[in-house]
């Protein structure tokens, strides 16, 4: 059968699980309930699965293929965002203040669907394939315990970590040499002020105008200490002051 029925066979299957995690969501290092459900479902399909039962977040599925060859990963992750959703359709978020609004409830069931696919012509693949279902994307912490969860990581010769684009039309996949998105990093900044009388602050030190300055001067990071032709963004994605 070519992938192209195959895609046609399953796309429903692919959607139905889409708004089951839709309405499903779990936050980073809380996937408790998705990590059983995906186990659940790749173990009835016939994939061998590999949880990480010392943190309870996350699995691995293999597929073993009928020829030798080389071993590569397809990655998902599973985690959601503390966003409160206010869309109104029948497979909107079930749990208050919390959805998958960066699209982790598709990643996993674009994976499921790819393991049917992969189930479905295990006779034609030549080598091993690793499901990597992964927690905490959204923290930048689970990746760094999840390598290092079983062996896989070092089996593996080739890893694919796809992801929904928005700016990327309908049925295009887009593929560069080389490594495609950026690491994340996070890091926090405590200013330390003088307490005063809002009518008197030359007798204090504003805490408020110390950070709103280190807010705009840390664009300049981007802006005069990284060369123009590379790709970095500075985001203060939170600032609080006062009480």
């Amino acid at each position: 059968m070519h992938s192209r029925d195959l895609i046609e066979q399953y796309k429903s299957y692919v959607q139905d699980w889409r708004r089951y995690f839709h309405k499903h969501p779990e936050l980073s290092n809380e996937e408790f309930e998705t990590t059983k459900t995906l186990a659940k479902e790749l173990e009835a399909m016939g994939v061998e699965v590999q949880v990480d039962t010392d943190r309870g977040t996350g699995l691995i599925g293999v597929i073993r293929g009928d020829k030798t060859g080389k071993a590569i990963a397809l990655r998902a992750d599973i985690d959601a965002l503390p966003v409160q959703e206010h869309n109104t359709f029948d497979f909107k978020s079930d749990v208050d203040g919390k959805m998958h609004a960066c699209g982790h409830d598709g990643h996993m069931a674009i994976l499921l669907g790819a393991a049917k696919m992969l189930m479905s012509m295990k006779d034609r693949i030549e080598g091993t394939v690793y499901l990597a279902f992964q927690p905490a994307e959204e923290t930048g912490a689970g990746a760094p315990g999840f390598i290092k969860f079983g062996d896989w990581y070092e089996k593996i010769d080739a890893i694919f970590g796809g992801h929904v684009w928005i700016d990327l039309p309908a049925g295009f996949i887009s593929v560069e040499e080389g490594p495609r998105m950026a690491a994340s990093s996070i890091f926090n900044i405590k200013v330390t002020g003088k307490q005063g009388h809002g009518a008197q602050p030359h007798q204090a030190v504003d805490a408020v105008v110390v950070a709103s300055a280190i807010v705009l001067n840390l664009q300049t990071v981007v802006s005069r200490n990284v060369s123009a032709l590379d790709s970095v963004v500075v985001t203060i994605g939170n600032i609080h002051s006062g009480t």
